[in-house]
């Protein structure tokens, strides 16, 4: 890399409940440093607590900025000193329901976590989560032909910027290696429960589980990168000189049998919004390790109960996600089909598939999942009522912090532009 692509300031964004742990993040520094692309900072959105010793130490190898998920003050009033509006502040980074239970929607974490890195000039944000590493699970055959899995060491941040620094491409990302989301699991009404979880599919790959475990690995050939509307965010990477291009991370909460859980797919509308936009995703097919359940290369073992509440909390974090993302893919035009017969349907195979699971696993609590479906049905219009505020209040600041990085940018070079000539 030459002298000017280095003066890119290149961003790590993580988000999670507490800070206690140095890895992954000693993890992505040294991949960083190893292939010779200095970090401008380390941002970590978090909402429960944060071990000083560890801050101190990652702190003795890149600048870090911690920032409390759900209103933190600083954040806050800088943004506020810069001309933004509280009502919007609030909508992009507070979720009022969450709130009440001390915590933040996966959209809320995400959200503080851009617009620190905005306001503090990276130009270039990287996202990992904390069960990720920089290194892929890849499958080679044997001789006695049975697959051989083994580590290949990757440039992370390379990569990345290989493809943010193409024409239009303002989003690139990638699946993961390792254990899928779903452990292996086969009883009599197994398809019923991934169409009430909109996951169906998945069947096929469950339904060969004994073959490979629910392992996803990589290759070690030459990557195939393609354009893309499906994102990950612990795996995503964003320009932040196309902030007219982007929109803001998105999701919504639920209250379940007294708790609140909080709904995933807060990536799921970037990419449709960017294409609207002018802009462009790549999938440039790097990936990366997610050590899924935490145990690998434990085979995850819904017996366990660590595993199987994984699973549970899954269920219902799509459950909360799918009639808000079927609202939204008909009304954009990504989806045919009409939402209440999309939702009768789930609701229906999710009533017939509970009691078979829950006596599958021997666990309650999945008794209680076309309840969580109904809930999630009956929010909907609260959760579409916030996607606007968040979308309109996205907008107004869109508008002010661009125009000041804009005036910023006439006094400086683009830093596309150099990491292009670079």
């Amino acid at each position: 890399m030459s002298a000017t692509a280095r003066d890119a300031k290149v961003s790590f964004g993580v988000i999670t409940k507490c800070i206690h742990s140095l890895s992954p993040y000693t993890d992505f520094i040294h991949n960083a440093r190893k292939y010779g692309h200095p970090i401008y900072k380390l941002i970590i959105g978090y909402t429960h607590g944060c071990d000083k010793e560890v801050l101190d130490q990652l702190r003795q190898l890149v600048d870090v900025d911690i920032v409390r998920v759900g209103g933190d003050e600083n954040l806050v009033h800088r943004l506020l000193r810069r001309g933004a509006v509280l009502a919007d502040v609030k909508a992009i980074l507070e979720s009022p329901l969450t709130r009440r239970f001390g915590l933040a929607t996966y959209g809320c974490y995400r959200n503080t976590v851009l617009l620190q890195a905005i306001l503090n000039g990276s130009d270039y944000l990287l996202f990992f989560d904390t069960d990720i590493y920089p290194k892929l699970l890849i499958r080679r055959k044997s001789d006695d032909g049975f697959p051989n899995i083994r580590w290949q060491e990757i440039d992370f941040v390379g990569r990345h910027l290989e493809y943010l620094t193409r024409e239009d491409v303002v989003i690139t990302t990638s699946d993961y290696s390792g254990y899928y989301i779903i452990p292996p699991l086969e009883f009599d009404g197994l398809r019923e429960l991934l169409i009430g979880l909109q996951k169906e599919g998945a069947y096929e790959f469950l339904m060969s589980a004994d073959k490979h475990r629910c392992l996803n690995v990589s290759h070690d050939g030459k990557p195939r990168v393609r354009e893309t509307r499906k994102l990950l965010g612990g795996n995503l990477g964003l320009d932040l000189s196309n902030l007219d291009k982007l929109a803001p991370f998105f999701s919504s909460a639920y209250v379940h049998r007294g708790e609140c859980i909080l709904s995933r797919g807060e990536d799921t509308l970037l990419g449709p919004a960017v294409y609207r936009r002018g802009g462009r995703c790549l999938d440039i097919d790097l990936l990366i390790f997610h050590n899924t359940f935490g145990t690998f290369p434990v085979v995850p073992d819904l017996r366990d109960r660590n595993v199987r509440d994984r699973f549970y909390y899954s269920c219902l974090g799509w459950i909360g996600r799918n009639p808000f993302l079927n609202w939204f893919l008909i009304e954009q035009g990504l989806q045919k089909g009409d939402l209440e017969s999309t939702l009768l349907r789930q609701e229906e195979c999710l009533a017939r598939a509970a009691p078979k699971v829950t006596a599958y696993l021997n666990d309650s609590r999945f008794l209680f999942l076309p309840q969580a479906l109904a809930t999630a049905r009956k929010n909907l219009g609260r959760v579409i009522g916030e996607h606007h505020r968040v979308v309109d209040s996205w907008k107004n600041m869109v508008k002010l912090l661009a125009r000041q990085r804009s005036t910023k940018s006439r006094r400086e070079p683009a830093s596309k532009a150099v990491l292009k000539a670079a």
